[in-house]
């Protein structure tokens, strides 16, 4: 039996290339996405490879995720992998933030935690020794004050504390819970601060920012979720990694 994995945030960018690997290992993928137009597009190309279907739903919203969850929960079958790649970046000074600011990063994350609580109780429900990956950020880690982030930062230190309670908790089950926390990676996550046609352009300045002298692509995000995912992280749990270029040891250090 194919192993399946659903990914929130997997019609685009981290979540889309995560899918694809999943998918070359076998798995049948499952892809969550805001907008219908993006998840058509990812599942038609995971298609062309695989197994794969899709859902558009809103998690900031809580109409849309309640719709989501219940969509889910008529598939009973199990889940053996799931992603969490929700990625939104809305950086602004804290004077500035508003509280619609406010209320929108921390409703992504209760939508996302009450998707991973179904998640969990199906890999219970089914006795299945699942794997977990939230992608939280580096920003939750520390600050730079050239592109403040505060409400930003605190959703995804709340990812990352999620994923370390979660481990605890569901250890004894078999189900492992772990994290990713990336700097500067080309996506277009960006979008909301950098115009798509001179995105790529653009985001080559942040380089020097990362002392391996280059921004991240896709690939080394997509590739360690793999591994966290797979049963070669078999006795990893409850750790967020630096997927950074080497950001946080150079601000650390």
């Amino acid at each position: 039996m194919k192993k399946r994995a659903l990914l929130l945030g997997g019609s685009s960018g981290i979540g889309l290339a995560t899918a694809k690997l999943l998918q070359v290992k076998g798995c049948h993928v499952t892809v969550i996405g805001r907008r219908k137009e993006t998840v058509e597009s990812a599942v038609a190309i995971l298609k062309e490879s695989g197994e794969a279907s899709g859902y558009v739903a809103d998690i900031s919203d809580q109409k849309s995720t309640e719709e989501l969850i219940a969509k889910l929960k008529t598939d009973t079958s199990p889940i053996d992998y799931f992603v969490n790649s929700v990625g939104v970046f809305t950086p602004k000074p804290f004077l500035e933030h508003k509280l619609k600011d406010y209320d929108y990063n921390l409703n992504i994350n209760k939508g996302a935690f009450f998707v991973i609580q179904h998640v969990i109780q199906n890999m219970v429900d089914n006795d299945t020794k699942g794997a977990i990956v939230n992608v939280g950020s580096i920003w939750a880690n520390f600050s730079t004050p050239s592109l403040p982030a505060p409400a930003y930062a605190m959703k995804h230190a709340g990812i990352h504390a999620l994923t370390k309670h979660l481990a605890v908790e569901f250890a004894p089950k078999g189900i492992r819970v772990n994290a990713v926390a990336p700097a500067t990676v080309e996506t277009d996550v960006y979008t909301s601060i950098i115009p798509k046609e001179v995105l790529h352009e653009s985001l080559q300045s942040f380089n020097s920012f990362h002392p391996l002298g280059r921004i991240g692509q896709v690939s080394d995000v997509a590739n360690v979720i793999a591994f966290l995912l797979s049963d070669d992280a078999g006795w990893v749990t409850g750790q967020v990694y630096n997927i950074d270029g080497g950001v946080t040891v150079s601000r650390t250090s």
